[in-house]
């Protein structure tokens, strides 16, 4: 078992000086003020106050010239910063105002330090209750990445080879076949959605578009079966009852040979976790959260008191927005059944990205603070955040891994430039909550212990965005993907 560090108190830093950049638009105080929402509802709930810079002058004779750069380029530093946290805060309320978002919350940090939190709109609107940074709020899919990083845990230990069956570890659970023929399902097939396992309706109950008898009373009826559980509303008191719910239902496909996204096959992969750890499956969460240093994560149950919880919303079919129905997440607590914030889901990714980052045998002492030892190998990393051909999908040109969306080109043109900059993700839809992680980081970046040049080499280096909002079915990935590159300068 990894040693319990505290992550809060990594002390990354900002590392090497950033190069001076040849233009800089600043905007001006007076230009701020115009881009400041009129309407007090729309307005920020805290605003990030940010220090001066000073005013440069001449170097003195006994001011070295190196000293001189390195205020130079922190000067650029933070006139870069102030553009990034106002162009990305534009973006925040334009997606608020275009999608007529209750509440947002967005954070981003830059080689493992916070940057910029902040909170848009309300967490709940019935008391007028302000959004914060700080609210707490369903992840939903986020949850796998979570649980992947659990499992990556076990893998290091030997515990577990994930390409052989999952029978190995859960001889209960029932053989499968296929077009009439047995097939073999790995945990590698659960962590990459290739299992064939279902999602939330069963394939013989899903729609028939090319039936032309189908009476539209029928379809809509149908509809309605296919998102009835995601609105369970039953307790589940462990994850063998859970399983009950698909486990010897019809596969959607042969195991390995496509991708389909299934949040129940990760329920599955709950179980396998119990069965090598001897531990229920949310007390060992529990203990990997306090482990992460994760002091605003928890799971989405429904009778304890969670502090700065913020309350749920969705949409009627014609728009209005309302409260969103009551649901118990016990069912798919690896899969979606998590709650968290922006600083939580911050600080999770560069402890992956720490782990990502460090060559396995570094010297045991690392300078700034850094801890002895990554979570993860780099080794253990790089099989995570691999895509898996299996899982293209033309004509994105992300492939999926082991619990991440990795952003992978799976072609080359004669003009394009090579990609410097490596994406991981996962976004997360649940009952009234939707939710986005996102890292970019360069490739083939690591981290060394050299003490000579620990100022430059012992940190973690990336742009990490998490933004959660408290309304069902909203895409959160193409504005985290904007203000990643907002803050890729920084890095």
């Amino acid at each position: 078992m990894a040693s319990k560090w505290n992550w809060r108190k990594l002390g990354y830093g900002s590392g090497a000086a950033v190069a001076a950049i040849s233009t800089v638009f600043a905007l001006k105080s007076t230009d701020r003020d115009k881009a400041a929402c009129d309407n007090d509802e729309l307005k920020p709930s805290n605003k990030l106050q940010l220090t001066k810079s000073k005013v440069l002058t001449t170097p003195s004779p006994e001011t070295t010239v190196h000293n001189f750069i390195n205020a130079s380029n922190r000067a650029h530093r933070e006139e870069n910063l102030n553009v990034a946290i106002q162009e990305s805060r534009k973006l925040c309320k334009r997606l608020k105002n275009q999608l007529g978002l209750p509440g947002l919350t967005v954070g981003v940090s830059v080689n493992g330090k916070m940057m910029w939190q902040e909170g848009f709109g309300f967490a709940n609107i019935e008391n007028n209750v302000k959004m914060q940074p700080e609210q707490v709020m369903r992840i939903a899919s986020i949850s796998k990445s979570m649980t992947m990083a659990m499992m990556g845990q076990l893998m290091e230990q030997g515990k577990i080879d994930i390409d052989k069956p999952i029978q190995t570890y859960l001889p209960s659970y029932p053989e499968k076949v296929f077009d009439g023929e047995k097939v073999t399902i790995t945990t590698r097939h659960l962590l990459s959605h290739l299992s064939g396992i279902r999602h939330y309706i069963k394939k013989e109950d899903e729609l028939d578009e090319k039936s032309p008898n189908k009476c539209s009373k029928c379809k809509a009826q149908e509809e309605m079966e296919i998102v009835g559980e995601f609105f369970l509303k039953d307790n589940f008191s462990s994850v063998e009852d859970s399983m009950k719910l698909f486990q010897n239902d019809e596969l959607y496909h042969k195991p390995g040979t496509k991708y389909f996204y299934t949040t129940h096959g990760w329920t599955v992969v709950s179980a396998v976790i119990e069965k090598l750890t001897e531990t229920s499956f949310p007390k060992h969460a529990k203990k990997m959260f306090d482990m992460w240093g994760l002091e605003n994560t928890y799971l989405d149950q429904h009778e304890p008191i969670i502090y700065n919880r913020a309350s749920y919303y969705t949409r009627r079919n014609y728009g209005e927005i309302i409260n969103a129905p009551y649901v118990d997440n016990s069912y798919k607590w690896a899969g979606g059944g998590f709650l968290s914030n922006v600083a939580d889901l911050s600080q999770f990714a560069n402890i992956l990205l720490y782990s990502m980052q460090t060559p396995e045998g570094s010297p045991t002492f690392c300078a700034k603070g850094l801890p002895k030892t990554p979570y993860l190998k780099q080794s253990t990393m790089q099989t995570m955040w691999t895509g898996n051909p299996a899982t293209a999908r033309p004509p994105s040109d992300n492939l999926y891994g082991l619990g991440f969306v990795v952003g992978e080109p799976l072609r080359k043109c004669m003009f394009c430039k090579e990609r410097d900059i490596m994406t991981v993700n996962h976004s997360g839809g649940a009952m009234g909550a939707s939710s986005i992680l996102l890292l970019a980081f360069p490739k083939n970046k690591l981290n060394t212990c050299d003490s000579e040049k620990s100022s430059e080499t012992t940190e973690v280096k990336g742009v990490v965005v998490a933004m959660i909002t408290n309304l069902s079915a909203v895409s959160l990935s193409k504005t985290a993907q904007e203000i990643a590159n907002n803050f890729r300068i920084l890095i």
